[in-house]
């Protein structure tokens, strides 16, 4: 689960569902809701990115997480 700040912005993160599944994506924005990605090999990408669950999402580079 990550938990975005306004710097976070264009920042790398893994999007995994269960232990078979993991895309990596860029955040663009996010509200009180969902993290919005723009994930790299989505079939119809979106300007905005796609609605994520926080809990769904871990920093692409967790050293970088501070």
């Amino acid at each position: 689960m990550i938990n975005p700040t306004d710097k976070d912005i264009g920042r790398g993160v893994i999007y995994a569902k269960g232990q078979d599944f993991e895309e990596r994506g860029t955040i663009t924005s996010f509200n009180d809701l969902f993290v919005f990605v723009r994930y790299e090999f989505a079939t119809h990408p979106s300007a905005n990115g796609k609605a994520t669950r926080r809990e769904d999402l871990t920093w692409e580079h967790e050293l970088d997480a501070a």
